[in-house]
């Protein structure tokens, strides 16, 4: 959480926003392709001598990516679409929506997500109904072994 609020600080007014977090990690959508981009330029220089070594990994030395309480990035996409069904469970793709994900990404439909994805994965024919793969769905080992409903 302290570094959710130094972003508040350091990031140009609504460059970033936070749609996911959990006990330990967080998805972040930004304005633009990185963070640094999105930091405000009066602050960019303290931003990269003081707030960068202090909350992330450094990639030259191995030990800190195993150092508890930094960060460091395991997944992005600079565009396409993210969905959070519940804690540790979340879609997200580079790839633009087909007919079936623009459905499911519609709002109306957000009580609805988790039996249209049982509907669509589970097609006899092993296809769904755009005729490619069925929707991959990240699941934890921890968790969100039942169904959530999303209000």
């Amino acid at each position: 959480m302290r570094f959710i609020d130094t972003l508040k600080e350091y990031v140009a007014p609504g460059a970033a926003k936070v749609c996911y977090m959990d006990t330990d990690s967080f998805l972040l959508a930004l304005t633009e392709d990185t963070l640094a981009e999105c930091i405000r330029p009066e602050l960019l220089q303290k931003w990269e001598d003081e707030m960068v070594p202090k909350w992330f990994v450094n990639d030259a030395i191995f030990a800190s990516q195993k150092e508890p309480g930094l960060l460091k990035e395991e997944a992005s996409i600079t565009s396409g679409w993210y969905i959070g069904l519940s804690p540790k469970c979340y879609i997200m793709t580079e790839c633009p929506p087909s007919t079936f994900e623009t459905r499911l990404l519609n709002p109306k439909n957000r009580s609805r997500i988790w039996d249209m994805l049982d509907h669509y994965n589970n097609f006899k024919s092993g296809h769904n109904e755009d005729g490619g793969n069925p929707v991959t769905v990240k699941r934890s080992a921890k968790g969100c072994s039942k169904k959530t409903v999303l209000r």
